[in-house]
């Protein structure tokens, strides 16, 4: 008996495996599929395009190889269309990719390549962003290194406060603490060191700090950046439980009011302040400083309302007011509109709907854009909005209507089935859909969703 249940219990354990490898449990085996899909799309410029996307998720799952196989296609297909900015993308794209895996060999190696190719021309904005991602990647030393190596001091120190709040996000204090004291060095020579204090003091707050929080807050200046700060702190109080919050709060407010700004810089912090206090959960003095900010806005020059009407409807999207949002939402839909017709227009009218709450409105305005790639940006913008009001059936009518540039779209309907566990409606999904992009994009996002429970998990 004992012999025939040890048997039984093996039979139950291989078919646990089988099944779990038929739903792709593992994100390597999601990964390869969209891989396979990718390398089907029929046209090569698109294809290309859906492989410079792929690869940095890719390298968030820890697929190495499978990165280097897309690199080295896309490094031959760009050359056989004698396309040398589509080479330096992908090789880009690897470098960034291989930084997120945290591959150190592969990742400068790729590096290389792209800067010979003609990449990142500007370090001023290519080595934050690859110094984010060789963080992400568990690269400390190799992220502070390409920090220190931007050409101004006010570069270096707002990079490496930049990292120093995401280790602090992370929870590691010791590394954040490192970044701190580097950028401590550099904001002393930099010109214009507000950006650098305010992100130094939301890091200082986040690891526990509150005392060289306050030292820092101290050292800004009345403005954009002293708001943006205090309303971080007054962020991380709230969450905290901490009294603090209503005096942050108070200095964040009267910072954005009292610096001496245009009207579209106070409705800009008023905002900032708005948004941090609705994460708060403190809605009902976010209202009241949209209130405020709403107020500015109308005396803001009518080519910059729009945008600001797409922040206040994010501000009360948040906030739960969703009349306030659908009407800000219209508005800055109706002021992009009035500008210039043009699709990019029409894909901001769309940011405008989707931050108001108005998907199906949304939908349909981004489904009528007629450039395919906008369309297909319009689309991930929607699907993405979908996702975070679990909108599931939503997103699986939206699926139905993608076509070959709809690859962020579903890779959004993949990564929300999957966090959801409904892996066989993703399977069926899959089966319907006739373009390769959109399968790829489906596989994309379940391997990036399965990565991030095992994340969890561990």
């Amino acid at each position: 008996m004992r012999w025939c249940g040890g048997v039984g219990y093996g039979l139950l354990i291989g078919v646990m495996i089988v099944c779990a490898a038929a739903h792709g449990a593992e994100p390597g085996a999601w990964a390869g599929r969209a891989v396979g899909e990718a390398e089907a799309i029929p046209d090569a410029r698109l294809r290309l395009a859906v492989y410079r996307e792929l690869m940095p998720l890719l390298g968030r799952v820890r697929e190495g190889e499978l990165v280097e196989r897309l690199a080295t296609a896309g490094v031959r297909l760009a050359r056989d269309a004698g396309d040398r900015v589509g080479r330096a993308e992908v090789c880009a794209a690897a470098s960034v990719a291989y930084a997120l895996a945290g591959r150190r060999e592969p990742h400068e190696r790729w590096m290389l390549e792209a800067i010979t190719a003609g990449a990142w021309q500007d370090r001023r904005l290519a080595w934050p962003a690859l110094a984010r991602a060789r963080l992400d990647g568990g690269d400390a030393d190799g992220a502070g290194q390409l920090a220190t190596a931007l050409d101004t001091a006010t570069d270096r120190a707002a990079c490496l406060a930049d990292l120093a709040g995401i280790a602090a996000r992370q929870g590691d204090k010791e590394t954040a603490f490192d970044f701190l004291r580097l950028a401590m060095g550099h904001v002393k020579g930099a010109d214009r060191p507000e950006e650098a204090l305010a992100r130094m003091a939301d890091a200082q707050a986040q690891i526990g700090d509150h005392a060289g929080a306050e030292a820092t807050l101290a050292a800004i200046g009345p403005g954009y950046w002293r708001a943006h700060a205090a309303g971080r702190l007054a962020q991380v109080a709230a969450l905290a439980g901490d009294s603090d919050y209503w005096r942050y709060s108070e200095l964040a407010v009267r910072a954005a009011i009292d610096g001496g700004q245009s009207p579209t810089a106070r409705a800009q912090a008023l905002l900032a302040i708005a948004r941090m206090r609705a994460d708060a959960t403190d809605s009902r003095s976010a209202n009241a400083l949209t209130v405020a900010a709403r107020a500015q806005v109308a005396l803001a020059p009518a080519g910059e309302r729009p945008a600001l009407e797409l922040a206040v409807a994010g501000v009360l999207s948040r906030t739960g007011d969703r009349a306030g949002a659908a009407e800000a939402a219209r508005a800055a839909r109706d002021g992009f509109a009035a500008g210039v017709p043009s699709d990019l227009a029409a894909e901001d009218g769309v940011a405008s709907l989707v931050a108001g709450g108005l998907l199906t409105e949304a939908q349909t305005a981004a489904a009528a854009i007629i450039d395919p790639a906008v369309r297909g940006r319009a689309l991930g913008r929607v699907a993405a909005g979908y996702e975070q009001s679990r909108g599931l059936n939503s997103l699986v009518v939206l699926a139905r209507e993608l076509d070959s540039h709809g690859w962020e779209a579903a890779r959004v309907v993949g990564r929300a089935h999957v966090h959801r566990g409904r892996v066989e409606e993703l399977e069926r999904i899959a089966k319907v859909s006739t373009a390769p992009a959109v399968r790829s994009g489906l596989w994309a996002g379940a391997a990036e969703a399965q990565a991030m429970k095992g994340k969890d998990a561990r």
